[in-house]
């Protein structure tokens, strides 16, 4: 079973451990742990109690012992040794026994983190669960390439995929966004066997637009399969949750809980962009979170519903460069700069009203943005020939009076200078 995260590895772990499943273990990259009593971050041992047939029998060079204890010739062709897989379990049995006390303890329901989603023979499985789901199929297919491999002693193997559950699937879009790839992947040709949903088939069928994107994704689908095994630039479940983020500020931000908690609203810092591999350029801009709905008047207690992060140019819109636009790259370019030194240019830091105004009408316009989702229905209206004007619904509405500066509080901001 495969899902990106340690923690909730080791949680199914622990579930399923509760729940009677014997021979179980989980893998992560710093942390291993087994049914019966081995933890550290090595897990070599389990791999092979897991797969015995290919990490033991097929991987390791059993010719010295085969040797020592004088074998016939029988089983060799050539220079090579061709012993079957039942004779050479009856060897080990008799002559090693730190093998043979592998081969006796097997683990038969492995979770693992993605650390072995790359590079591991793993055929002796014949199952592969994904409790998460990457958007990208590529990953799915890597997943499932740890079994369906060259030597594998299984007439048939499967996959089963956990869907997250219709809340979440509302917020992410995950399954249509996977399909989606999927679908496209089809029109150019990719292989990707018997196991797909039928909405997915209904999609390739249904959907006059996906010719029109086969040259696009020929270009966009040029990946080797290097690329696929090392590349860190795909973007999963993992990105969609901000797990690295919260993964490293939690144990900080309960070091210093009472520091944060005494922090007023408003308070800024700033660094020069350096450019880098992923963004060469940026446009003078600021970063900034908002708390929705404003805290009323000497209320200490106040919650917030809703945080908004939100990068905007204040180079008075005019700027070509690139502004980002969702949580995921925002956080990593404040990851990025997390050790530049503070810099903020002098008309900020002393407060002149024309540069603050500025930075305020960016922040303004990016929340008069959010309120305008008509535009973006009317934009996929052309791709169906629905060019009906539409009228401002209730929700719509709803929107705009909610989507005003003077109902957000300013929580504290990033100005991004060159």
């Amino acid at each position: 079973m495969f899902t990106v995260f340690k923690d909730t590895a080791k949680f199914l772990y622990d579930e399923l451990k509760k729940r009677g499943i014997k021979n179980l273990a989980f893998v992560s990259g710093s942390i291993s742990e087994t049914f019966d009593g081995y933890s550290g971050d090595k897990f070599e041992s389990i791999l092979e109690r897991f797969a015995p047939f290919t990490k033991l029998y097929n991987e390791k060079d059993w010719s010295d012992l085969y040797e020592k204890i004088n074998l016939s010739e029988d089983f060799r062709e050539a220079d090579k040794w061709k012993v079957p897989y039942t004779k050479w379990l009856e060897i080990i049995k008799q002559h090693d026994r730190t093998t043979n006390a592998k081969i006796e303890k097997p683990i038969d329901v492995l979770i693992a983190t993605d650390c072995l989603s790359e590079g591991q023979n793993l055929q002796d499985c014949d199952t592969v669960v994904n409790y998460d789901i990457h958007w990208n199929p590529v990953r799915l297919i890597q997943r499932m390439g740890r079994i369906d491999r060259i030597g594998s002693p299984n007439k048939t193997i499967k996959g089963i995929n956990f869907w997250p559950g219709k809340n979440y699937e509302d917020y992410l879009n995950l399954k249509t966004r996977v399909e989606n790839r999927m679908a496209l992947m089809t029109v150019v040709g990719t292989e990707l066997d018997d196991k797909i949903t039928p909405e997915l088939y209904k999609m390739v069928e249904e959907n006059p637009l996906l010719p029109k994107q086969a040259q696009k994704m020929l270009e966009q689908l040029q990946i080797t399969w290097d690329d696929v095994e090392t590349g860190d630039d795909t973007l999963g479940l993992n990105d969609l949750s901000l797990e690295q983020f919260r993964q490293e500020l939690f144990e900080f931000f309960k070091k210093n809980e009472e520091f944060f908690k005494k922090i007023p609203n408003g308070v800024f810092t700033g660094f020069r962009f350096i450019p880098n591999r992923k963004w060469q350029a940026m446009p003078d801009s600021i970063v900034a979170v908002l708390g929705y709905p404003k805290r009323p008047d000497e209320t200490l207690d106040h919650v917030y519903d809703e945080i908004h992060l939100l990068h905007q140019n204040i180079e008075d819109g005019k700027s070509n460069k690139l502004v980002l636009s969702n949580n995921q790259e925002i956080l990593t370019l404040l990851r990025n700069h997390k050790l530049e030194a503070r810099y903020v240019p002098k008309t900020i830091d002393k407060g002149d009203k024309v540069v603050l105004d500025k930075l305020a009408d960016a922040v303004g316009t990016w929340v008069k943005a959010q309120a305008t989702p008509v535009a973006v229905h009317q934009i996929q209206d052309l791709f169906t020939g629905d060019v009906t004007p539409k009228k401002i619904s209730p929700e719509q509405k709803k929107l705009e009076e909610k989507f005003k500066a003077e109902n957000f509080d300013l929580i504290n901001w990033f100005v991004i200078s060159n």
